[in-house]
C-alpha cells in the first residue's frame, strides 16, 4: 500500500506502556503486510519521536507538520487518550482510525459514559460519583451518602477510563471506613473524581463491533478477567443464545449511541439477577494480539493481520 501510515502509541498516563504494546504490534504487523508504516511514539510528557530512529522530539504542532512533510496519509491509532489526539488530526485534515474526538471523550469518562448509558435506557450497576473537593470538606459524610445509595460489594475506580482497575471492597461498616477511605486516597493522587459502583455478581462478557463498508457488525461475545481486561480463555464464551444475542444487540446500541466509527468494545455482566449490566464502553480498545477485540475477531474467522486491513479500510471510507 503507497500511502504512509504513521502508527501513534504511547501518550501521557498509565496506560503509556498498554498503548505501547499496542502500537509496536500493530507497526510490526502492517510493515510485515508490506503497508508503508512509521512508528511514532508519544512520551510521557506529550513530547512525540517519529520513526524507528526516534526523530524528536517534537511538540505537537512540531510533530503534525512533520508529520505532514513525510507524507503521511493515515494516522493508525493505538493510544489511549481524552479525544485530545483526533480533535489534533481533525483539525489539520490528517485522516486516522477510530472514533472521532467526542465520542472518545465522552467514552474516556466513566462517569459521564453512565449517565448517558442511564438516560439511554441501558442498565448499568448502581453508582455514585464523588468529588475530589467534597471529599477533602467532609470525607465521612460523603463515605455515608455514597454507600446509602451504592450499598456493599462496591468498586472504587478513578472516573478516568485511562486508570487503573477497580479496587473490590467486600465489607464497609460505620466502626470502619479505613478500606474505603484508603481506596478514595489512591484514585484522588491522579484525578479529580471517583465513581463508586455497587460490585455485580455474575458472568463478565465483552463484546467487540467491527465496521466494514460502514455497516456495524457484533462479534461473539467472549470471557474477559474486569479486573485485568484480558480474557485468559481462548475459546468463545457459551452463554444462552438468547443471551449471546442480547450481549451482541446492547454493544452494537452503545457503538451508536457514542457514534463509534471503525470498532468499539462493550463490557458487560450477565449478572445472577438475570440482568445485563453494563460496566465499560471503549472506542479505543487494546489492539494487541491477545487483547480481547482480536480474540473476538480471530473466533470469527479474522486472523490479525486481516482485522488491522479492516481496521485500516474503515478510516478511508
Amino acid at each position: 500500500m503507497e500511502k504512509k501510515i504513521a502508527v501513534v502509541m504511547g501518550g501521557p498516563g498509565l496506560l503509556h506502556n498498554a498503548s505501547l504494546r499496542s502500537g509496536q504490534s500493530v507497526f510490526k504487523t502492517l510493515r510485515a503486510g508490506n503497508y508503508n508504516a512509521v512508528p511514532v511514539t508519544i512520551d510521557a510528557r506529550g513530547y512525540w519521536l517519529i520513526g524507528e530512529k526516534d526523530m524528536g522530539p517534537f511538540s505537537e504542532p512540531e510533530a503534525i507538520l512533520a508529520l505532514e512533510r513525510a507524507g503521511v496519509g493515515l494516522v493508525f491509532n493505538a493510544l489511549h487518550s481524552d479525544g485530545a489526539l483526533q480533535h489534533l488530526l481533525a483539525n489539520a485534515g490528517i485522516p486516522f482510525t477510530g472514533s472521532e474526538a467526542l465520542s472518545v471523550a465522552l467514552a474516556s469518562n466513566r462517569s459521564l459514559t453512565y449517565r448517558s448509558l442511564v438516560e439511554h435506557g441501558f442498565v448499568v450497576p448502581t453508582f455514585e460519583v464523588v468529588q475530589k473537593y467534597e471529599w477533602a470538606r467532609r470525607s465521612t459524610e460523603a463515605v455515608r451518602a455514597a454507600l446509602a445509595k451504592v450499598g456493599v460489594p462496591l468498586l472504587v475506580k478513578s472516573s478516568r477510563r485511562a486508570s487503573e482497575p477497580g479496587v473490590r471492597i467486600m465489607s464497609v461498616s460505620d466502626a470502619n471506613y479505613t478500606p474505603l477511605h484508603q481506596a478514595l486516597d489512591h484514585v484522588f493522587r491522579f484525578d479529580r473524581e471517583a465513581i463508586l459502583q455497587h460490585f455485580v455478581s455474575g458472568r463478565a462478557i465483552s463484546v467487540s463491533v467491527l465496521e466494514r463498508y460502514g455497516r456495524a457488525a457484533a462479534l461473539d461475545p467472549v470471557p474477559y478477567d474486569p479486573t485485568l481486561h484480558i480474557s485468559g480463555v481462548a475459546a468463545q464464551l457459551k452463554l444462552p443464545e438468547p443471551v449471546a444475542k442480547l450481549a451482541q444487540d446492547t454493544a452494537l446500541r452503545t457503538h451508536v449511541l457514542f457514534r463509534s466509527s471503525g470498532y468499539s468494545r462493550s463490557d458487560m455482566i450477565w449478572g445472577h439477577d438475570s440482568k445485563l449490566y453494563v460496566t465499560n464502553v471503549d472506542t479505543e480498545p487494546e489492539l494487541t494480539e491477545e487483547s480481547l477485540l482480536p480474540r473476538a475477531a480471530f473466533a470469527a474467522g479474522i486472523r490479525y493481520p486481516k482485522l488491522l486491513d479492516m481496521i485500516v479500510e474503515s478510516a478511508l471510507v
